[in-house]
């Protein structure tokens, strides 16, 4: 009885093995297939006189990554700064190949910050991980890029966490940028989060989450000195809309889409995908102090007379980074040029669906200085004259 026990275990021990096997070599080639598709997307740039490589460069002491891709070097660049702190997903390294809507219009320049994707580093600490250091590490990068494509000026396109690199860039140097785009715009975070207590309680009412509801009240207002009620705060955040718009049930944008996009990168190592998905922004929040940096923000107060022209564009339902604070923020914000894009399918995230309104919003803004003529080739990309 007991050898027939044993033989039956022995079975199921090498069935499930074998599944194991086949499963990760499917996911293995899945990956390799879409990595031959990102590199032909990439490979098409370069054979029609363009650029897209990875480089390699020093940012205050450290190794970090950046990737350059564009259609033409005569056009202006464009600097994306990434969310987080520490998520480096869609405006990283890992976009090369994969985000090549402007490039008609502008060299796109996407950087993994200092412990984040590509250059993450075991041995950061809180001492090296500062807002400060990000600050430099930002205008180190971009005196870099000026000189090596010999430029005066370039555009900034910040990204949630990366709002806050990128307005204080253009109160601190604002004669080495064109103009600046906020995405998801970082306004006055502790002013934001008590908008979003509220609006959490009303969200959870209306689908009958009684107990959850009854637990933010007792908890009161934000900020929290409990670890437990800030960690149900953040869950009841991640659970809610906050980030992702719902249209009839379903997700505007579907976070495997930045899973894809990272893991068929042929720019990162598998190791390099899992911890620029799971493990680097926790590895940021949790060992250095950003986000306590991040939540001392309060933009609308300390910024209200611009040197250069500012575009901010937010999702309709962003309650993380309050639309209504950002609009408040707006009207009284002196500045050349300024213009606020509303995007009507989007939450904090940017949808697929409002992607291309984004992308031609920002392109038209480039193009009223940097005028474009976009001819279709033969190969189905846009050739820029």
């Amino acid at each position: 009885m007991k050898r027939r026990i044993y033989k039956v275990i022995i079975k199921l021990i090498i069935a499930v093995v074998v599944l194991g096997v086949i499963l990760i070599g499917g996911i293995l080639a899945y990956r390799r297939i879409e990595q031959r598709h990102v590199q032909s997307q990439i490979n098409q740039i370069i054979d029609s006189g363009g650029i897209s490589e990875i480089r390699e460069i020093e940012l205050g002491g450290v190794t970090q990554y950046i990737a350059i891709e564009g259609m033409s070097q005569s056009k202006p660049l464009c600097l994306y700064l990434h969310g987080g702190p520490g998520l480096s997903v869609p405006y990283g390294i890992s976009a090369r190949g994969q985000n090549q809507d402007l490039l008609t219009h502008c060299t796109a320049v996407y950087w993994d910050q200092r412990g984040s994707g590509k250059s993450y580093d075991e041995t950061l600490t809180s001492q090296n991980v500062s807002l400060t250091q990000l600050q430099q590490d930002t205008k180190e990068l971009i005196n870099y890029l000026l000189e090596t494509f010999n430029k005066d000026k370039l555009y900034v396109i910040g990204f949630s966490w990366g709002t806050v690199l990128g307005m204080n860039l253009v109160k601190e140097i604002p004669q080495l940028i064109e103009a600046y785009f906020g995405i998801g715009q970082v306004v006055n975070p502790s002013k934001s989060d008590l908008e979003l207590y509220e609006w959490l309680i009303d969200e959870y009412a209306s689908i009958g989450a009684n107990e959850l509801v009854l637990a933010l009240k007792q908890m009161g207002y934000p900020p929290y000195q409990k670890v437990a009620h800030q960690e149900l705060f953040t869950k009841a955040i991640t659970n809610s809309g906050a980030y992702i718009k719902m249209h009839d049930g379903v997700a505007g944008l579907n976070i495997s889409k930045w899973i894809a996009q990272a893991f068929s990168s042929p720019d990162l190592s598998i190791k390099e995908a899992y911890e620029t998905l799971f493990k680097t922004s926790h590895k940021v929040l949790t060992q250095s102090n950003l986000w306590a940096e991040l939540n001392a923000v309060q933009f609308d107060e300390d910024m209200t007379n611009l040197k250069i022209p500012i575009y901010f564009i937010s999702g309709v339902d962003d309650y993380i980074c309050s639309k209504d604070l950002l609009q408040q923020w707006f009207q009284k914000l002196q500045a050349p040029k300024k213009d606020y894009l509303i995007l009507s399918h989007s939450a904090h995230y940017i949808s697929t669906q409002d992607e291309p309104s984004m992308n031609d919003f920002i392109k038209q803004i480039i193009n009223e200085v940097y005028p474009t003529k976009e001819i279709k080739d033969e190969a189905g990309l846009n050739e820029v004259n």
